[in-house]
């Protein structure tokens, strides 16, 4: 009898999985018989029988429904299809009908986070805009950017960096197609998108994960729990992937759980954490604007019309206080731009209007005045501050020295406009509460380049590093004969500096000649708060990534050349020299030396400088980087704003060694000795400069960030 009832229970489950079986190669074969009539159809399409073709996707899309229903992915393709079929006939109206069922499909199946959804947008929207159905194709524009940026504000908690500037390149063209779309059908919703877009990619991504890793390093009880974030973030975004039938949804659920456990837990844990993760809207910003006062965000964008161009182009979204939605405003060409930036005129040329003469009206003629503000006057009637964040070029400007149209030729912005230059207008709503610990003032200043030991005081001694550091000896090096020299008015400028520090009730470190070195450097913030002020009069430098040029990959001449030549990591191609640095700029390391006396933006990324009022690169072309669209430069002006220092004064070019002198000595008076405000004591200090120096070479080079 037991065996008669197992045999009974064998048949039963022998029976249950053949049917299983039968039913699976049912679809199977239902599946290839779908494919069959799709690939007879597709055949017929290339060969310009549409009708026919018509007929046979119809008939599929009817048997895809009876077999498998419309919530499914054969219906979808099918939909798809019959919308290429008819497209290729030209009958556009009703293939977007069928396109737009097809996305139907794909949300039902897959959901609107996955790959596939997002791709069937995206294409959408793009003929959507060929056909000339504006509305809808804004309709779709709008609900991509809002889809991509759900998407990349979740994957950045667990992807590297490389890998997420590789996703935002990708993310950087679609973009520019939105922009290109704005430009010439777009409505004042897609602007205060696109603003909100800026404040995203430029304001907040990439800022915000490495400032998220900095907070949870100096903070080694939040480690273990944000690890466990990262990992169930990637394992919760690899069950989103899978098709929603076969999603496990408690299991998803329980993952959910855990997250908003483990962020309230970091919250809870890290001093800033929240803070650094919140997005913000161009309406808290508006909201943050008095009267008399705009916020600017320059775009630099490819021009994606119809057809598709290789035009690079600039615009600005204008945002007034009040309740006007932000402006689009389309400026001028990257090729005008450039070419103006490159003929070989001197600075005092290029700064003033002297450039052009008459007022001219091709673009490849016009000065900077008329390249970039002459279209935004309109918009800055009654304006007395304006706060920019540039992008493109735009990085490699002073654009309060601008000369703007005026009988006088001595008059700039800067004389019409109390000009604020941020990293992003975000800012605005996050703006540093201004108290900060210690009162102390690194300066580092004439620096020994070639020194033989390095010696740490105890005071900044918290590296691990022993007292006595072995440097290097000098080498010949043919891959980079030349080297850094003594900067002979470095030595007048950091002991004027120091004088007025101390006066002003800083406790001073002066590191010169030998103690300036890089691990003294690195040694800021760690076990104790950031200095509040750090002045770095030395030399900086950057290298723009020419593949072309460089020696071939795992040869002698690549092997020998320093990595901060040769990475692909632009930041790591940035920095400055500091004291013994010239034999780590040729490329040579000694036994048992941790450091090189060359400190890349990189490495300065991962410092904890968030009790740093102020950075002052007393150096050549600190301001320089690599631009990478709108995400701006990737230099030293991003590694100390990572960091947490709240403001940077740095150069745009070669200012000489006496100006630069002259520079900040004046701005120290103004800020310590007559209590004027980091931006006041700046602004004046370029004025004074400007009536003393009349090349703006001598004056203009000096930027503030904040």
């Amino acid at each position: 009898m037991k065996h008669n009832k197992l045999f009974v229970l064998f048949f039963v489950f022998m029976r249950g999985a053949s049917m299983l079986w039968s039913q699976q190669l049912d679809s199977l074969n239902a599946i290839y018989y779908l494919d069959s009539l799709t690939q007879k159809s597709n055949e017929l399409t290339y060969a310009g029988n549409f009708d026919q073709a018509k007929t046979i996707i119809e008939s599929a899309k009817a048997f895809a429904v009876k077999r498998f229903g419309k919530q499914s992915e054969a219906y979808g393709n099918t939909s798809y299809n019959l919308g290429r079929v008819l497209e290729a006939k030209g009958n556009f109206k009703e293939a977007a009908l069928w396109y737009h069922e097809s996305l139907t499909a794909r949300n039902k199946v897959h959901g609107k986070e996955s790959y596939l959804y997002i791709e069937d947008l995206h294409a959408l929207a793009l003929k959507e805009w060929s056909w000339k159905n504006y509305n809808s194709a804004e309709r779709l524009f709008l609900e991509l950017s809002d889809i991509n940026k759900n998407q990349i504000a979740k994957e950045q908690r667990y992807l590297s960096q490389m890998e997420l500037i590789q996703r935002l390149n990708h993310l950087g063209e679609i973009e520019d197609e939105c922009i290109s779309f704005m430009q010439d059908h777009g409505s004042s919703n897609l602007a205060a998108t696109l603003y909100d877009n800026c404040l995203f990619y430029k304001g907040f991504l990439l800022q915000a994960v490495n400032r998220i890793q900095r907070l949870v390093r100096a903070n080694p009880t939040a480690s273990s729990a944000y690890m466990s974030l990262k990992k169930n973030l990637e394992e919760l975004s690899i069950l989103y992937s899978t098709p929603c039938s076969e999603r496990d949804t408690a299991m998803i659920s329980q993952k959910e759980l855990l997250n908003q456990t483990l962020e309230k837990e970091l919250a809870a844990k890290v001093a800033g954490y929240s803070e650094a993760l919140q997005q913000v809207r161009w309406t808290e910003v508006q909201s943050h604007l008095k009267s008399g006062e705009v916020a600017i965000e320059f775009l630099r964008y490819q021009y994606y019309g119809n057809p598709k161009t290789d035009s690079v182009l600039y615009a600005a979204l204008v945002l007034k206080s009040g309740k006007d939605l932000p402006a689009f405003v389309l400026l001028c060409n990257e090729q005008s731009l450039n070419s103006l930036l490159s003929k070989g005129l001197n600075l005092e040329q290029l700064y003033t209007q002297s450039t052009r003469g008459a007022m001219l009206q091709e673009e490849s003629q016009k000065s900077l005045y008329e390249l970039i503000w002459k279209p935004l006057e309109v918009y800055l009637t009654g304006t007395h501050t304006i706060y920019l964040s540039a992008s493109g070029l735009f990085h490699r400007l002073n654009h309060s020295a601008i000369s703007y149209e005026t009988d006088s030729m001595d008059m700039t912005l800067a004389d019409r406009f109390h000009i604020v230059t941020l990293g992003s207008t975000r800012q605005l709503v996050f703006q540093n509460s201004g108290k900060f610990k210690g009162k102390e003032f690194a300066i580092y200043g004439e620096l020994n380049y070639d020194s033989a030991t390095v010696r740490l005081p105890t005071n900044m001694s918290q590296t691990g590093v022993g007292e006595e550091i072995l440097a290097f000896r000098d080498v010949n090096n043919s891959l980079r004969s030349k080297t850094w020299v003594y900067l002979k008015h470095s030595k007048d400028e950091v002991r004027s500096i120091q004088k007025m520090a101390e006066r002003a009730g800083f406790k001073v470190y002066l590191m010169k000649g030998k103690e300036g070195s890089e691990e003294s450097f690195k040694a800021m913030g760690v076990g104790k708060s950031s200095p509040q002020v750090i002045h770095l009069a030395t030399h900086g430098f950057f290298f723009p990534d020419n593949l072309n040029s460089r020696p071939a990959f795992g040869s002698s001449g690549y092997n020998a050349l320093p990595l901060f030549t040769t990475s692909d990591h632009p930041m790591m191609r940035s920095g400055l020299i500091l004291s013994g640095g010239n034999v780590g700029w040729l490329g040579v390391r000694s036994k048992g030396k941790k450091e090189d006396g060359v400190v890349t933006a990189y490495e300065i990324s991962q410092m904890n400088l968030g009790n740093t009022e102020l950075v002052v690169l007393s150096a050549c072309e600190t301001g320089l980087g690599e631009i990478q669209g709108n995400e701006g430069v990737y230099g030293l002006q991003r590694a100390f704003k990572i960091a947490g220092a709240k403001y940077l004064i740095m150069s745009l070019w070669k200012v000489p060694d006496l100006e630069t002198s002259e520079f900040m000595k004046t701005f120290y008076q103004y800020w310590l000795e007559k209590k004027k405000t980091i931006p006041e004591a700046f602004n004046i200090t370029q004025q004074e400069m400007k009536k003393r120096f009349i090349n703006p070479s001598q004056w203009a080079g000096f930027v503030l960030i904040e």
